[in-house]
């Protein structure tokens, strides 16, 4: 697993980045994002679809 946004040690210096579902069907590959679109990697951090998406809305018991 990588964290989102790092980028891959892959050739084209893929970045791993957060997708919404509707994206799924318009994106083909893991490489779709590299290090040269962190403009665009940052506004869409920033836009309403990806909203809450690192926030899990649970809590583990005490132990």
């Amino acid at each position: 697993a990588i964290m989102p946004y790092s980028a891959r040690s892959r050739p084209g210096a893929p970045v791993a980045a957060p997708i919404t579902w509707a994206e799924m069907k318009t994106i083909d590959a893991p490489s779709h994002f590299h290090v040269g679109d962190a403009p665009e990697l940052k506004k869409r951090a920033a836009s309403k679809s990806l909203a809450g998406w690192g926030r899990a809305d649970q809590s583990l018991p005490d132990l």
